[in-house]
């Protein structure tokens, strides 16, 4: 077997071995680990009442892409977009099973 064959052998083993001794406790997980109860009544409302929220989030697109490659900077007329959004939303519970809930989304586009 080719010296670089080899290394490549004993690298795929190694982080084999590696991943195979890791405890499950500390693979990562989407739903956060136990953090949230994705798919349980803890996310529900627990009783009647009105909830007031805000969210804002940022996105700054400085690269050029076209589907799933860069694509030159010449093509594109905005080279730097950054956009602002926000999100002003409310809640009202009129009892466990029933409430409304409605959200104004605004964004601020800068080119």
């Amino acid at each position: 077997m080719a010296p670089h064959r080899l290394r490549l052998a004993q690298l795929v083993a190694g982080i084999t071995l590696s991943t195979a001794l890791i405890p499950s406790s500390v693979l990562a997980c989407a739903c956060g680990c136990g953090v949230f109860d994705v798919g349980t009544s803890s996310l529900f409302a627990g009783g009647t009442g009105g909830t007031v929220f805000f969210e804002y989030d940022f996105m700054n697109q400085h690269e050029d892409w076209h589907g799933s490659s860069r694509a030159p900077k010449l093509a594109n007329n905005y080279q730097k977009i950054r956009t602002n959004f926000m999100t002003l939303g409310g809640q009202y519970m009129f009892s466990r099973d029933w409430g409304v809930m409605g959200e104004v989304p605004v964004w601020q586009r800068h080119f």
